[in-house]
């Protein structure tokens, strides 16, 4: 995959933000000094507060209503809130299609704020109803509570259809972006599974996954000439090697070999749902996407990529006031 580094080369405008983007404006000498799951707590509150701010900047929704609830969840005892945006109704049996959003942030930070304008995007555009889920975080919930917590929510989109004004007929997607990602890549493995949702999600959109989780330690024999990017981003300003240590120490996932934590690593990609998949180009994730993708196309599932040169993990998120870099659509099949 060493042709692809070329997506890496930096986007200019990129550049001039880039050594402001983790700085901590209340930090002081003592802080620099916390243990990393103080620091990554604090840090919690910083993100959860900023992503508050940057909702309440924004404009009231339009042509949607916007409902929040809390779910009981079966794998892990307790309830976790989810938001639900459904289009404003042209007849009083209208039902809709659902896409359910699973939000970044390592594992570890986000909250129902992360994805909040982006869903009422979607439920106003494409008249879908639209569940975002408030799924529980490490290091208080390490791995599997964020992963099942997300797959229950799923299933209860699927009960509760009816309630929700959702058609699962008329298609269940999952997506979620980062982390986010890598729970729908799961999901989409388990519920191919499962009977319970065998045949009901109707696709997936991964947004910038995470597919492979020992990449600190070192990615698997078979993989490693074709996962490049750890490497050659090395110095991503949104990832850096450091904050995907706290984030993996807090989570404390499987061993990697576990496909349930590195969906890359899973037995078959048969028989998954339709894909659409992002991955920015100057990303340390970068070949971890463009290699999922590859497996899933040589199983047979459909599948569509755009590329984003220049840009690191998760631009869009943290400075979204960025213009947005223009899409590449390379054809992946047999040739990474």
């Amino acid at each position: 995959m060493a042709q692809w580094a070329h997506y890496s080369t930096p986007d200019p405008e990129w550049l001039a933000h880039k050594p402001v983007l983790w700085s901590d404006p209340n930090a002081t000498p003592e802080s620099e000094n916390e243990g990393s799951e103080t620091k990554l707590l604090r840090l919690q509150r910083r993100v959860a507060e900023t992503l508050k701010q940057h909702v309440k900047e924004a404009s009231a929704p339009v042509g949607i209503t916007v409902e929040e609830q809390r779910i009981r969840m079966s794998r892990h005892p307790g309830e976790i809130a989810v938001r639900v945006y459904t289009p404003k109704l042209d007849d009083a049996e209208e039902t809709f299609p659902v896409i359910i959003q699973l939000h970044g942030g390592g594992f570890c930070l986000g909250t129902l704020d992360n994805d909040e304008l982006k869903c009422r995007a979607l439920c106003a555009t494409h008249r879908t109803v639209v569940v975002n889920v408030d799924y529980r975080l490490a290091p208080a919930f390490p791995w599997p509570v964020g992963l099942n917590d997300s797959y229950d929510a799923v299933k209860w989109v699927v009960r509760d259809a009816p309630d929700l004004r959702v058609s699962i007929d008329k298609g269940l997607i999952v997506s979620g972006e980062s982390a986010g990602a890598n729970f729908t890549c799961v999901i989409a493995q388990r519920a191919r599974d499962d009977p319970e949702l065998k045949g009901k999600i109707t696709g997936q959109v991964l947004q910038i996954p995470s597919t492979c989780s020992g990449r600190l330690q070192g990615y698997p024999e078979k993989y490693k000439d074709q996962l490049l990017s750890f490497e050659q981003n090395k110095d991503d300003p949104i990832i850096t090697r450091s904050m995907m240590k706290m984030f993996v120490d807090a989570y404390k996932p499987a061993p990697a070999g576990n496909p349930e934590v590195s969906p890359l690593l899973a037995e078959s990609f048969v028989g998954l749902p339709p894909a659409y998949v992002q991955v920015a180009g100057a990303d340390a994730l970068r070949d971890e996407g463009l290699l999922y993708t590859q497996l899933m196309q040589e199983s047979g599932v459909q599948t569509k990529l755009d590329v984003y040169p220049g840009v690191p993990h998760g631009f869009a998120t943290s400075l979204p006031q960025l213009a947005e870099p223009e899409a590449v659509t390379p054809n992946v099949n047999g040739e990474l």
